[in-house]
């Protein structure tokens, strides 16, 4: 059973690396279309995510309604050596199944008292959140699984029942309340803070990597996991414009683990050999469900932002962001009864900082704007996977156009990020695979659109 424990490590990682959360690539149709470099321009109520110091530079109550559209398409060629042990992928080009995700943003601000130097605000946003859906297994009964040595000699094993259609299967959604209070100091400094309450709910279905269990069990074992959980946490920022022309900005996020609790399952795929049937004989046992637990680590993020204006119509801007991925290093699904793991991932993810350039122009009601970032990959090659199959660096550039009527405005704005095909060499430990090799392919597509009342 060895070559089954090898193909079962394999196959285990791309799911669970969901739970890691990727930041979402924006809130708010103008930062997008900037790039990101939104931290010391942050002038509408988008600033509650941005950098909470912002909302004092509305004049106005403003409410703000933002729908975003996720479009990913990847692919993924499965290397010779995941071929020759995992016998139950198909050596095709596979493409993701699910590839349209959708979102909504809202967000209120609100001045207070006759000076305005006091302003509230409250944010309901999704900022992380990834979801995978792949079929990259036969869609047919296994004619080969792998071979048991018995009695001396080799036996083929295979299985009598079709896979799931959607062999890999995962989603992390997240939603976070964010009230914000903010005050400015003087006309040069202003300071916001915020609390952040998170509420996710996470679901997956993967064949386990225990190959003790499917020795024990006889067959593949797919399981499911149903699970929601909350964070806590910090955000703050502050402005500092030492002239009219010019700001500088500094934010800061901290949130505690996102612990999650719910019902786990497992599916057993019976394996069968015809010489062998008193003990092979194939089938299906579906599972009970089991109370379960894990706790997904939520990173630290910093950053830094520059805005300036050379013109009255033309501002221009830079953000430098770190995120504390690091502490990405492993994930374990626990039995809630006994607190054993049933499942362990280790995924060793880096520290990574993010760059980005906007701009916008202004002539008469309209806006017009554009941006590009840059962002070092935090996953690695040693443990890639087909959840987060954008193996490559981050480029990405992005544009949009405003329109004010009055106190109503109007907000597009679209990004892309492109990952030229990539090969993913194999990862070997303990003598079992522990990434995913193959051809790694795709872009993803962002539209976003807003919409403004300020009263």
């Amino acid at each position: 059973m060895n070559r089954l424990k090898k193909l079962t490590m394999s196959l285990i990682i791309p799911l669970f690396l969901m739970a890691a959360g990727m930041h979402l690539p924006g809130v708010g149709s103008k930062a997008i279309a900037m790039g990101g470099a939104f931290r010391a321009v942050a002038d509408d109520a988008t600033a509650l995510y941005w950098n909470p110091a912002g909302i004092g530079q509305l004049d106005k109550s403003q409410l703000y309604l933002c729908g975003h559209l996720i479009y990913n398409d990847f692919s993924f060629q499965p290397a010779d050596t995941l071929l020759d042990i995992a016998h139950v992928m198909r050596d095709t080009e596979n493409e993701m199944q699910k590839k349209a995700f959708y979102l909504g943003h809202l967000f209120y601000t609100t001045p207070i008292g006759k000076s305005k130097k006091l302003n509230l605000g409250l944010g309901i946003y999704s900022q992380l959140g990834v979801g995978s859906y792949w079929d990259v297994m036969k869609d047919n009964d296994l004619d080969y699984v792998t071979t048991l040595r018995f009695f001396g000699s080799d036996f083929e094993i295979t299985t009598t029942e079709t896979l799931p259609e959607l062999d890999f299967t995962g989603e992390i959604g997240a939603y976070t309340a964010n009230p914000v209070i903010e005050y400015d100091f003087s006309d040069k400094l202003s300071v916001g803070i915020g609390a952040m309450i998170t509420y996710s709910l996470f679901e997956v279905a993967i064949p386990s990597m225990d190959s003790v269990r499917m020795e024990a069990d006889t067959g593949l074992i797919f399981q499911r996991a149903e699970m929601d959980g909350y964070s806590f946490g910090v955000n703050a920022g502050a402005i500092y414009k030492p002239i009219p022309k010019i700001a500088f900005a500094l934010t800061g996020k901290w949130e505690s683990p996102l612990e999650y609790e719910g019902q786990y399952s497992a599916d057993i795929y019976r394996f069968y050999n015809e010489y062998l049937s008193s003990f092979l004989q194939g089938g299906l046992t579906e599972g009970d469900n089991i109370d379960a637990s894990t706790s997904l680590p939520r990173p630290l993020r910093m950053g830094m932002g520059i805005s300036y204006l050379p013109v009255d119509q033309l501002t221009l801007s830079l953000d430098l962001s770190y995120t504390n991925w690091s502490v990405i290093d492993s994930i374990d699904l626990l039995q809630t009864e006994s607190d054993s793991v049933l499942e362990r991932l280790v995924l060793k993810w880096k520290n990574s900082y993010r760059i980005a350039l906007g701009a916008e122009y202004r002539v008469k009601n309209y806006s017009f704007r554009a941006g590009v970032f840059y962002e070092p990959h935090p996953a690695v090659q040693e443990y890639q996977n087909l959840l987060l199959p954008d193996m490559n660096d981050m480029i990405a550039i992005s544009g949009g156009i405003g329109v004010q009527f009055d106190n109503i405005e109007l907000e597009l704005a679209a990004d892309c990020e492109y990952f030229p095909d990539k090969e993913i060499e194999d990862n070997w430990e303990d003598n079992q695979m522990v990434n995913i090799p193959g051809i790694y392919g795709g872009y993803v597509g962002d539209l976003s659109l807003s919409i403004i009342y300020n009263f």
